[in-house]
């Protein structure tokens, strides 16, 4: 009889498991990044449906297949793994990687460099860029890109939407969400909502059509505006990362539009790191197209190792990332201060954030252009959190404003002036270690992932009622 009743309890145990998991909501997140792959948009995806779970939703992730990245390697038990589906497809141009710095050798007098008599990042960028392989060739003919159509990923739409489908036949799904770049994400969407018709909400990471890097001539950007007009007719609104992309989005598209930060995880950055006793710079993370420029800083040390010499003597450096080892090598070369500035690898997200607590100061790079105004990097939060003080190289917009807020940084884009600030900081380490920066900490909190998805859930809420 014990038994028995024993046995009644399981059962009414797991009765109301499932009552109380019936009562959850449901939605389908379409990301093509998604841990383990290494990007910047995986990380977010991952945080997002991280903190959703952990507030009563289920969310089922259509991602893309995964391939490991050691920048990834710390995000690929975010949430189950049975509400994560990988969906292969095939790679029209896996064949035509650029090598990009892959072509500089280690020698500074490479003739592909040295026809500039004053080199400079933009020059040598360019000249890398240019300087491509047989099996990149397809790529003047193709111009595939990430954040505009034609896209790498527009195979994946049609294997994508079958999951979908297959998704909404099995499960009560309450909302569709879906995650730009790739705009395939979107389409793939627009598809699932006119089966469904099912609320959509569609986040734009990075712009489409009016993308401030990827620039294509006139009449395809035209197209393309058409063409994106359409795909998101149906969408209910939209999600965007800064202020300045969400009145472009509503300029486009008349629509509601939401800003949901990047944003940090607390539980990332629990651990107590000491400082390191050198004057240390660090910089983690890519850099996108050769955009990002960290010339006024080397010349800033150059200016200082020459006039000052003793006051750089314990000055470093450093650069985690993959992709531009090489330029860096020979910039720092062409200033002559490569006994400053070291290149340290790519490496699992927590390394990264190790490196940023241990730092004396954090570089953050964008690029130095008007319609990089509203562009705020992943990486700034990071950075935020970490408590560190940041020196933002780039144009004075979103960037900015965040940093005056947040009173954590200073944004400069002269090299004299960088020599001023340096000086100033490297006096003040080790009696200040936050170098008369004082973080407002209240504001800062306001960037948790935690936070952040709170605010996408209010708004899944509104057009799911």
């Amino acid at each position: 009889m014990i038994v028995n009743n024993k046995i009644r309890s399981k059962e009414f145990t797991e009765d109301f498991k499932n009552i109380i998991f019936s009562m959850k909501k449901a939605i389908l997140y379409i990301s093509f990044a998604y841990p383990p792959i290494g990007a910047v948009g995986s990380i977010r995806s991952a945080k997002i449906t991280k903190y959703l779970y952990e507030n009563g939703w289920i969310p089922h992730v259509v991602a893309g297949v995964p391939f490991s990245s050691p920048s990834a390697m710390n995000l690929q038990k975010e949430i189950p793994s049975h509400f994560v589906h990988h969906i292969s497809f095939f790679d029209p141009m896996r064949f035509s990687h650029p090598k990009g710095i892959d072509h500089l050798s280690d020698n500074p007098l490479n003739p592909i460099i040295n026809q500039f008599h004053e080199p400079t990042w933009k020059k040598v960028a360019k000249c890398l860029n240019n300087n491509r392989t047989i099996g990149n060739i397809s790529k003047h003919f193709i111009p595939m890109s990430i954040t505009r159509m034609p896209d790498r990923r527009f195979t994946w739409i049609k294997p994508a939407y079958k999951a979908c489908m297959d998704i909404l036949r099995q499960e009560n799904i309450d909302l569709i969400f879906s995650s730009s770049s790739p705009p395939s994400c979107a389409i793939v969407a627009s598809m699932v909502q006119k089966k469904s018709d099912l609320p959509w909400i569609a986040e734009f990471r990075d712009l489409w059509s009016r993308n401030h890097v990827d620039i294509k001539t006139r009449l395809f950007s035209w197209i393309e505006e058409k063409y994106e007009r359409r795909v998101l007719k149906n969408a209910s609104a939209l999600v965007t990362v800064s202020e300045p992309f969400r009145q472009e989005l509503i300029d486009l598209h008349n629509k509601p539009a939401y800003v949901i930060y990047n944003g940090f995880d607390v539980k990332d950055f629990e651990n107590d790191v000491p400082l390191l006793k050198t004057f240390t710079i660090t910089y983690t993370g890519s850099i996108y197209k050769y955009l990002q420029d960290p010339s006024p800083l080397f010349k800033a040390i150059a200016i200082l190792k020459e006039r000052d010499p003793p006051i750089v003597k314990n000055l470093k450096v450093k650069f985690f990332g993959k992709g531009y080892e090489k330029l860096i090598d020979f910039l720092a070369k062409s200033f002559d201060i490569e006994d400053y500035v070291s290149f340290c690898g790519e490496v699992d997200c927590l390394s990264a954030i190790t490196a940023q607590k241990e730092s004396s100061l954090l570089l953050l790079l964008e690029w130095n252009d008007p319609s990089a105004k509203g562009v705020i990097p992943g990486k700034l939060f990071e950075y935020l959190a970490s408590g560190r003080p940041i020196l933002a190289i780039g144009f004075p917009g979103a960037i900015y404003e965040m940093l005056k807020k947040t009173n954590s940084g200073i944004l400069l884009n002269d090299s004299e002036e960088i020599v001023k600030f340096l000086r100033k900081s490297i006096g003040l380490f080790h009696r200040d270690p936050d170098l008369g920066f004082r973080a407002n900490k209240r504001e800062i909190k306001k960037f948790s992932r935690e936070s952040q998805t709170k605010i996408l859930i209010r708004i899944f809420n509104e057009y799911i009622s």
